[in-house]
């Protein structure tokens, strides 16, 4: 049996799955970085790991809206915390112009679905008393997928405003996990005692498609997309069952902020 926490079997705010899944994000972010030094040596890199505050958000929002937004609000522990932080750009301002942020979300096994938890299981017993308390974990049904994708459109969202008035969006969202199955995986998970309720694609799926302006998985966006005469800017979004190495996701961020600087070298913002 898996030890709790390793793959979702605990409700947990970060199971050990995605602690070391940012872990490998944040050396993919750093990985992609020496490269583009190395493409760009003339330009100042930087990379934020610390908490983006609100006011660090306006200030941002100011400099590229040509704006002069303020609020009243000073709680500094309204902030946005990317997994893999943000990669900014000196431009010839002596300003950071951000170039990539990036998030990693797991949610479920690589081999299979997630088992109800305890605690779960614990409410789905005393709600129906012809369920075996005792039942061993491997046994039971199936867990709900979880909700980390919902909650990361809100950081989405918040990017989007401040780099879409320069015509681009840096944004990078790794998932992986049995929530993102599609039925094509189902060998990799058909050994479980359950498989045989889940050969479909997941749900989850649907709801990043859906809430990403209904632009296709595992693609770049980084200069946004035309549908009809409107230009959209969603985020670049890659989901798999399988897990993504530090290989994969470097290769995507060498593109992302590549594509990101000779944009802004082409509005004359930085060298």
């Amino acid at each position: 049996m898996a030890k709790p926490g390793i793959h979702n079997l605990n409700p947990t705010p970060k199971n050990n799955n995605s602690k070391v899944q940012e872990k490998d994000i944040v050396i993919a972010v750093k990985n992609a970085i020496e490269t583009i030094k190395g493409k760009f040596p003339e330009l100042n890199i930087s990379h934020k790991t610390s908490r983006f505050t609100f006011a660090q958000q306006i200030k941002y929002i100011n400099l590229t809206h040509n704006a002069k937004v303020s609020f009243n609000e000073k709680n500094e522990n309204i902030s946005v915390s990317p997994d893999g932080g943000i990669v900014f750009v000196e431009d010839k301002n002596g300003d950071d112009l951000i170039i990539l942020i990036s998030e990693a979300k797991n949610q479920g096994r690589y081999d299979g679905g997630t088992p109800c938890s305890d605690s779960d299981w614990a409410k789905k017993c005393k709600n129906n008393k012809k369920l075996d308390p005792n039942l061993p974990i491997n046994e039971r049904p199936y867990q709900a997928n979880g909700n980390a994708v919902e909650r990361a459109f809100k950081n989405i969202n918040t990017f989007e405003c401040m780099t879409t008035p320069y015509k681009y969006f840096p944004y990078v969202m790794f998932c992986d996990g049995f929530d993102f199955r599609t039925e094509d995986d189902f060998d990799l998970w058909k050994h479980q005692k359950q498989s045989s309720t889940t050969r479909k694609d997941s749900p989850i799926r649907y709801r990043l498609i859906t809430g990403n302006k209904y632009f296709e998985l595992n693609k770049t966006y980084v200069l946004g997309e035309n549908i009809g005469i409107q230009k959209y800017f969603p985020a670049s979004i890659f989901a798999r069952m399988q897990k993504w190495s530090i290989d994969d996701m470097t290769n995507v961020f060498v593109e992302v902020m590549e594509s990101s600087i000779q944009h802004l070298k082409s509005l004359d913002k930085i060298k």
